[in-house]
């Protein structure tokens, strides 16, 4: 089997689609013949907020992306994750081909998402997060499916008692930019934290969210870092991702419920999208219709502790057998292989 030089422009240092689709393959993919270097973004692809600190960002975007692009022709392959600056085609159109583009949200429906479309057009192959995303890729590319993997040796069941004051927990960790959908089912919530006086809602996540209606001692809040992240999960007893059923959430590729379910954690989740597929693999926990029916899933599984056990324990088989980094690495150097 032929070595391949793999170029490899990422978005951030902890930005997840960097360290998940890309970075936690790259041990394996080396073994496998695809070697791998990683050139990390350190302006960061979306501009930050204020004006001035805008003006000050693009010059250093615009200058790092041409010299990231500059790097291509070195190398045998490049993998581009989304636009080099957000919502923007620019630099992509000087990569030496072939290169690979990586999709793992439905940027296509957002801002400039034509440009999204216009880069997938220029690529050699795209790799889409889920069926829905390469529905509307396969358009204008060569596609290929490879959900978010989860790194079963990392993401694993906790073996002590995190949880020392005894509290049931109800959880959800992601980024700010989701509570709205966490924010759809508070009153549910609210309901059951009225329902308990042993159960708190822990929220993990780069920012504290801010209920209307759910009392602050209630709530825990742990800041998210990448040194706790697996920890804070394993202390759940539930696992939350709600969601709308609009485009958008299709385009969502579940790694909130596939983390949960590697550390054992049931989960509660929206019928929507890739959820559905993931559930097919086993019943990993309760799949929500509608926001009136969280409330009693939520009770179900907290008054069932053997039933919380037993679809743990399904949920990560289901991601060690389908969604681990072992057996999405291989299918990502084979993806590689049909582009060089």
């Amino acid at each position: 089997m032929s070595e391949i030089n793999m170029l490899a422009l990422t978005l951030g240092e902890n930005v997840p689609s960097s360290r998940f689709r890309v970075r936690q393959h790259i041990k394996s993919l080396n073994s496998l013949g695809v070697n791998v270097v990683e050139n990390i973004s350190t302006n960061g692809s979306h501009p930050p907020s204020g004006v001035f600190n805008r003006l000050m960002w693009l010059p250093k975007i615009l200058n790092e992306a041409r010299s990231r692009v500059s790097l291509t022709s070195n190398y045998d392959l490049c993998f581009i994750q989304k636009p080099l600056i957000s919502t923007f085609y620019s630099f992509e159109r000087a990569i030496k081909k072939p290169f690979v583009f990586d999709v793992d949200d439905a940027i296509h429906l957002g801002t400039r998402g034509y440009n999204a479309t216009r880069i997938a057009t220029k690529a050699d192959h795209v790799i889409c997060g889920n069926n829905f995303l390469a529905e509307h890729y396969k358009k204008y590319s060569d596609v290929t499916v490879l959900p978010t993997s989860v790194d079963t040796d990392y993401f694993i069941p906790s073996k002590t008692i995190n949880n020392p004051e005894g509290f049931l927990i109800i959880g959800w960790c992601g980024s700010s930019s989701g509570f709205k959908y966490l924010y759809s089912i508070e009153s549910q919530i609210l309901k059951v934290l009225n329902k308990y006086s042993n159960v708190k809602l822990k929220v993990v996540a780069n920012s504290p969210p801010e209920f209307k209606l759910i009392p602050e001692n209630k709530v825990i809040y742990k800041k998210w870092s990448s040194e706790t992240e697996v920890e804070d999960i394993q202390d759940f007893t539930v696992g939350l991702m709600p969601l709308d059923d609009s485009l958008w959430a299709r385009g969502k590729c579940s790694y909130k419920m596939l983390t949960y379910m590697a550390v054992s954690v049931p989960v509660i989740v929206s019928a929507v999208g890739m959820n559905v597929d993931v559930m097919d693999f086993g019943v990993s926990g309760i799949m929500i219709n509608n926001n009136y029916e969280w409330e009693d899933a939520i009770v179900s599984l907290l008054d069932n502790e053997s039933l919380c056990y037993s679809m743990g324990e399904v949920g990560r088989k289901v991601v060690c057998e389908n969604y681990s980094s072992t057996v999405i690495s291989k299918e990502l150097n084979r993806a590689i292989r049909k582009v060089v």
